[in-house]
């Protein structure tokens, strides 16, 4: 995949993060916590601003329970 493909991938991956936490009825602040990262980092996910490493992705998905 090109650079200049993954936008569109970035923002599925992060509209998809955002309502599973929603669904969970967490704060990005909560998530961040339980997930071990930043919530600055997590607002970057789910606006499809910043990708993560494997690793970060599994963090997540733990998380939010998935």
């Amino acid at each position: 995949m090109k650079t200049d493909d993954r936008g569109p991938a970035l923002v599925a991956i992060g509209g998809r993060i955002k309502q599973r936490r929603r669904e969970l009825q967490i704060t990005q602040e909560a998530l961040a916590e339980k997930a071990g990262l930043s919530k600055s980092f997590i607002s970057e996910i789910e606006g499809g601003q910043a990708s993560a490493a494997g690793l970060m992705y599994l963090k997540l998905a733990e998380a939010l329970e998935v």
